[in-house]
């Protein structure tokens, strides 16, 4: 009688765990599937409809990339738009791209449709990863759903979740210098990956591998050396204009954001995990506890690294140790709650029922992302000019100036949204990008030294484009700051003056995410020089932490730019 109840017991285990692993299957193929089905939403989008519609499909700063390729390709200068050449951009993301881009060519939509296919084939191979190395793929669809940015907007960070993955998972260190070496490639800041798992074999085993830097070093100094022979500098200008009249320490608040995009999506499931370690299982050990010290040691790093040298804030596709940490905090549940299932240890039907109740809480993001993504996608198919964005009123003024019959070789000048407004305006015009992120290195110097005004004078341009919340305003005259990010900057930025007759095309628009925006393409002809309220006001925000940023409304009430 016992061995049959023993036998019955066993069966009832053993079905129990086939539920919760099929269960984990299926949801592990319905993620995956609505990666798929996004992908494919997007590119077809793309295909069939003008830019007014899928513009936005990518961030607008993935458009600074496609510039930049579309110029490697065609005519063999890394520039954004003529005149300048630049290296504000991460080396990696543009070789590939620029690899997609001999094959398949430079024209607007094939580009746009190859940054866009390329973040998703890298979150397609996130997911391969995942259901390699840990045996479910779902947790990181989940983790994309909140972090989206990271990887799906078309920027470099797309990549780093696979590539943490192999780092991680290599054991020789031939295979850790090369992913080492692509992490570094991928985006700069990436780095910290491999020096936090250098400080856990210290804190783990008083012992560091060095030998896999006989491979990065070289790579680093290769892509320092090359920086520093074609552009003057060694940095990318993209991070070093972040720098630019930072005062050390006063931008604390861009390393805390690090900390709070944890707890918008994993403070309840963090706060279970612990519960169970201590009143549960009464340890403290977890499966995946270096990849999670890991991606946490890289996230203070970051977090540290900005807030002490960089004035500016960040966007969403910097938050990727946060994704990181918050897929291996999902792994980590799940994998608790698999392992529950030992030979011959029956479930109470309700903590089965829990454990069910626990996934479908973790599985929801995974199956709600292509759902979200893909309404997203429909809606701005349906009347377009109802949706406004900055990226849709880039594409109507690019259609504006072509109605005007504006000549080309025009100079034209843009800060903050310039991304898809100077790819779309191609290379019969000349631009200059005024926060200087692809700008040219002779411009960072001129606004290190606070003469960034002096610069721009000497280029003879001919319109402006400013998107604001609000300019310095005072009577017949507009005041225009460029750049308008900074928070922690006292000096670099500078003061742009207008007539209000000089105003060729007033853009504003109201949008959900950003309320009412002041949107005006200016004639330079008519700039003045700046009567000395607007300039008093411009020095006193200037003199506020954040007063520049916060004064014109430029800060996306959510993560991305």
């Amino acid at each position: 009688m016992n061995t049959l109840k023993q036998v019955r017991g066993v069966n009832a285990v053993r079905a129990s765990t086939r539920y919760i692993d099929r269960s984990i299957a299926l949801i592990d193929i319905c993620a995956v599937i609505g990666v798929v089905a996004v992908l494919f939403t997007g590119l077809v989008i793309i295909k069939k409809w003008p830019p007014i519609v899928w513009v936005d499909v990518v961030t607008d700063d993935a458009y600074y990339y496609l510039g930049i390729v579309r110029n490697l390709i065609d005519h063999g200068v890394s520039a954004f738009l003529p005149p300048f050449s630049t290296n504000g951009y991460q080396p990696l993301w543009v070789a590939l791209l620029s690899g997609s881009a001999s094959i398949f060519g430079t024209a607007e939509k094939s580009l746009v449709g190859q940054i866009y296919a390329l973040s998703f084939l890298f979150l397609l191979l996130f997911c391969l990863a995942s259901k390699v190395r840990y045996g479910m793929a779902f947790p990181a669809v989940a983790a994309t759903y909140y972090f989206s940015y990271v990887t799906t907007a078309g920027m470099e960070t797309s990549m780093i979740p696979f590539f943490f993955i192999l780092y991680t998972s290599a054991r020789s260190w031939p295979a850790k210098g090369a992913i080492g070496s692509l992490l570094f490639l991928s985006r700069l800041d990436s780095l910290s990956v491999v020096v936090a798992s250098d400080v856990l074999g210290v804190i783990q085993r008083k012992d560091v591998e060095f030998k896999k830097y006989l491979i990065i070093l070289p790579v680093i100094g290769l892509y320092f050396a090359i920086n520093h022979h074609y552009f003057g500098t060694a940095l990318p200008v993209s991070g070093l204009a972040k720098s630019i009249g930072n005062v050390r320490g006063e931008n604390i608040s861009t390393g805390i954001a690090y900390f709070v995009e944890v707890r918008k999506c994993i403070l309840p499931v963090l706060l279970g995990l612990l519960v169970y370690l201590v009143l549960i299982r009464k340890s403290m050990h977890l499966v995946y506890r270096d990849e999670l010290a890991i991606s946490l040691i890289s996230l203070i790093i970051c977090a540290t690294y900005y807030a002490i040298n960089s004035g500016w804030k960040v966007w969403g596709w910097y938050y990727w140790p946060v994704l990181l940490f918050v897929y291996y905090i999902m792994l980590e549940v799940v994998t608790i709650i698999k392992s529950q299932h030992a030979p011959g240890k029956m479930i109470p039907l309700y903590y089965l029922f829990a454990m069910i109740g626990v996934i479908l809480f973790l599985a929801k993001p995974a199956l709600g992302f292509s759902y979200r993504t893909i309404q997203s996608l429909r809606e701005s198919i349906v009347e377009p000019h109802k949706h406004l964005t900055f990226g849709r009123r880039n594409i109507e003024l690019i259609s504006y100036l072509h109605a005007q019959n504006i000549s080309p070789g025009s100079f034209f000048a843009m800060g903050d949204r310039a991304g898809s407004f100077g790819f779309f305006l191609g290379n019969e015009y000349r631009f200059i990008h005024t926060e200087g992120l692809v700008g040219p290195y002779s411009y960072y110097q001129a606004m290190s030294r606070d003469k960034g005004l002096d610069f721009i004078n000497r280029l003879n341009v001919n319109y402006l484009v400013a998107d604001r919340g609000n300019f310095i305003d005072s009577d017949n005259i507009i005041g225009v700051v460029e750049p308008v990010q900074p928070l922690s900057s006292k000096f670099g930025d500078y003061l742009l003056c207008f007539k209000k007759d000089g105003i060729a095309l007033d853009q504003s628009y109201f949008n959900e995410e950003h309320a009412f925006q002041k949107r005006y393409l200016l004639d330079f002809k008519e700039r003045v020089d700046c009567p000395r309220s607007v300039n008093d006001q411009f020095v006193s925000l200037r003199s506020r932490y954040g007063g520049i940023a916060k004064f014109s409304g430029v800060a996306p009430k959510q993560p991305g730019r």
